[in-house]
């Protein structure tokens, strides 16, 4: 039982770190891609640039560390952190669409945080 546990956490621990990891990557060298130019535009209307880039940033090193067991809980907090932080002025400009995608995308990462902590 125990080791399926840690199955399943390290599964979603490297699934998330990809999910994250890979924009992380495109935000920082992949800003002349025709289908990723639309996150970059859309990151302008609501942030300056260097926010865009910053994102990137945390997402990369973030998606890294979630690929490792004993790195995951600091990757998955500081993603969060991340992704309450820029929900803050779409809520402020009551854009519940952006809020709620934010939201939707903290509760996987809060479900790796809760079994990294029993595992």
């Amino acid at each position: 039982m125990h080791s399926n546990f840690i199955q399943i956490t390290n599964w979603l621990g490297v699934t998330l770190g990809i999910f994250f990891g890979l924009p992380g990557i495109l935000k920082l060298v992949g800003n002349n891609l025709p289908f990723w130019r639309w996150a970059r535009q859309s990151y302008q209307t609501m942030y300056p640039l260097w926010v865009y880039y910053f994102s990137g940033v945390v997402e990369l090193i973030g998606g890294i560390w979630l690929l490792f067991p004993w790195l995951r809980l600091y990757g998955a907090t500081m993603i969060m952190t991340l992704i309450a932080c820029l929900a803050v002025p779409p809520l402020l400009k009551k854009n519940f669409k952006s809020v709620l995608l934010a939201m939707v995308s903290l509760v996987p990462l809060a479900l790796l945080v809760f079994l990294s902590l029993q595992a």
